[in-house]
């Protein structure tokens, strides 16, 4: 390959013929999506949040039913990479035009290195939450909260 192309993106599960289930669909015997236990904290660069999508199917917890069995802990964790991941999407899509012969998911290889290499230019040593706070703090589309005063007394 080139100096400073991205390297491919890993091979993505063969498409689902009719009438097969997804095995990501499952719970695991405990009851419990199997998938639960990637959501302790976030990994140390955007690019491996990039491939907790990709390759482990993170996606399964998209809509909000697959979601009912995580603990108010992992659904905080699954928003936080959810968010990161819409981030890197947003940031890819526009590459798509520039270079059409790349696939989408290399171009989301390369948005999420582009976002490590910010987050690493970033003053102090700058964790992927610290640089997901920053992002949504100067994000112009995302809702502040309202804090109740019981809220800001407790902080």
């Amino acid at each position: 390959g080139t100096a400073g192309a991205p390297p491919a993106p890993p091979p993505r599960p063969p498409p689902l013929r009719q009438g097969q289930v997804n095995p990501l669909n499952r719970l695991a015997p405990n009851g419990r999506h199997p998938l639960c236990g990637l959501l302790g904290n976030l990994p140390s660069s955007i690019r491996s949040v990039l491939e907790s999508f990709l390759v482990n199917g993170m996606n399964a917890f998209e809509h909000a039913s697959s979601r009912r069995s995580l603990t108010d802990a992992e659904n905080l964790a699954y928003s936080k990479r959810k968010y990161l991941y819409d981030t890197i999407v947003k940031r890819a899509s526009p590459l798509r035009r520039e270079i059409e012969t790349e696939s989408f998911d290399v171009r989301k290889y390369r948005a999420a290195d582009s976002m490590d290499q910010e987050r690493a230019r970033m003053v102090g040593k700058v964790t992927v939450d610290g640089y997901r706070k920053w992002l949504k703090k100067n994000d112009p589309d995302c809702k502040k909260r309202k804090r109740t005063s019981t809220q800001t007394q407790q902080v």
